[in-house]
């Protein structure tokens, strides 16, 4: 089994990287800073998604699966409560049944309301992800996961309109099955994302960097589309592939995501 390393020093690393990732939005607000107009007020409620996920040699967290979520969105200093469910198919394929499929890891988030870092807001959050998925469906192991994303328009106007949504997220296996590998790395995704009124396209690179095998470094890159025909729905269709390195947690060689969110 790979050996784990020490969470001080994740926590160490993924302030750095969002210390990063608070310069890159400084920077660009600064940059291009858009006229100031009102903002609208936080969406409240609940919000639910159901999507469906196929994938092609991926690693334990990336398999052939369905799964809903629900959410809560707060207006206070928790802005959001989730719960993901997923059912992953015992024919991990582009060409399994999704009706013979078992309860995966079960993963929570709970965020706080975006704070400005200088002119960009920032959203911290705290995964918690349960092995809920036995030995084939999941990873074995708890998981603690706290992460920092943020959104910064890059150009002012209406149509359309180009965000950069950065992320940062650091994975640590806190307990669990002792016999499954640890899984200690650090995640980030670097979308860049037009949107018009009823229609969205982004392009999300992601790569990973495994500190227990090395470190060593992987990266995908999705390509999602959205149709967006009221402010309670959205539907898309994402395609994504390897853009270098191994099978490390968080990638895969292909894979194909068709989703819908109901926000109430």
């Amino acid at each position: 089994m790979r050996g784990s390393q020490s969470p001080l020093r994740g926590t160490a690393r993924l302030l750095f990287a969002w210390t990063v990732l608070a310069c890159a939005s400084g920077a660009f607000a600064e940059e291009e800073a858009p006229p100031k107009v009102a903002e609208p007020m936080p969406r409240t409620g609940p919000a639910f998604e159901l999507k469906r996920t196929l994938t092609n040699r991926g690693a334990i967290d990336q398999q052939t699966q369905t799964t809903v979520r629900a959410e809560l969105l707060l207006s206070s200093v928790i802005s959001l409560l989730r719960i993901d469910v997923p059912f992953v198919d015992k024919n991990n394929s582009f060409t399994s049944d999704p009706i013979d499929a078992g309860l995966g890891d079960l993963k929570t988030r709970v965020a706080l309301a975006p704070m400005p870092i200088w002119g960009a807001p920032l959203t911290p959050y705290l995964d918690l992800v349960f092995p809920t998925g036995g030995d084939t469906r999941g990873a074995g192991k708890y998981q603690l996961v706290p992460g920092a994303e943020s959104s910064i328009r890059l150009l002012s106007g209406d149509a359309p309109g180009l965000f950069f949504g950065p992320l940062a997220e650091q994975y640590i296996t806190v307990a669990g099955d002792p016999a499954r590998d640890s899984l200690y790395y650090l995640k980030f995704e670097l979308k860049v994302e037009a949107r018009w009124k009823h229609w969205s396209v982004n392009l999300n690179p992601k790569p990973v960097i495994d500190w227990t095998a090395g470190p060593s470094t992987a990266a995908v890159i999705d390509l999602e589309g959205a149709w967006i025909p009221s402010d309670h729905w959205r539907l898309w269709l994402k395609v994504g592939r390897r853009l270098w390195g191994s099978t490390l947690p968080s990638t895969y060689d292909t894979q194909a995501e068709l989703g819908v969110r109901w926000t109430l």
